[in-house]
């Protein structure tokens, strides 16, 4: 992960060598709190109501499946790319390839929810404000990439089998109640 400074500009950040410009779309490094191996073995889980992304955490952590539940999420997506294909992902001259494979990021000044924005609009009782608490948050892996656009997140450990997180989590997808993991920490 590239160290993150403060350029001249007002609208621009440097990445080591690279200069990402703040007035357009562009992804920043964010810390869940939990690692995930490589090959996580990705889970989304997901109803009208909540969003669960379940892997399997890296050697380096404490339990074996960390969870991360997607709060007021809005639109989610797991799938292409993949790792050896994120360099085509459209974010990746916009800081994503500072931020690299097997981390996760958040999108500023995100198209996705400008796009949403702009869709919504035709709605009877369009407000432009309900949109400023959403954000797009992008985590890779090796085999997919998962984004969505929430309004925060909680992240929690386990020490379960994932088939057993997995079925913990299954009732919870219409229900108020909380997992009964380890929490790790929020935004």
């Amino acid at each position: 992960m590239g160290l993150l400074n403060r350029e001249s500009s007002a609208d621009a950040y440097r990445y080591d060598d690279v200069v990402i410009d703040e007035s357009a779309e562009y992804a920043r490094p964010i810390d869940l709190g939990l690692r995930w191996l490589p090959t996580a073995n990705v889970h989304l889980l997901q109803s009208e109501y909540r969003t669960f992304l379940a892997f399997h955490l890296s050697a380096r952590e404490r339990g074996s499946v960390g969870v991360v539940e997607w709060q007021v999420c809005h639109s989610a997506q797991l799938g292409w790319p993949n790792d050896e294909a994120l360099r085509g992902h459209r974010l990746w001259n916009r800081g994503l390839s500072q931020v690299g494979a097997y981390a996760a990021a958040e999108v500023l000044r995100s198209g996705w929810i400008e796009a949403m924005k702009a869709g919504n609009r035709v709605h009877p009782h369009h407000n432009a404000d309900r949109f400023l608490s959403y954000r797009h948050f992008i985590c890779s892996f090796q085999d997919s990439t998962f984004e969505c656009v929430a309004e925060g997140y909680r992240v929690w450990r386990s020490d379960l089998a994932m088939d057993d997180v997995v079925e913990t989590l299954l009732p919870l997808l219409d229900s108020s109640k909380e997992p009964p993991f380890e929490l790790v920490g929020h935004s």
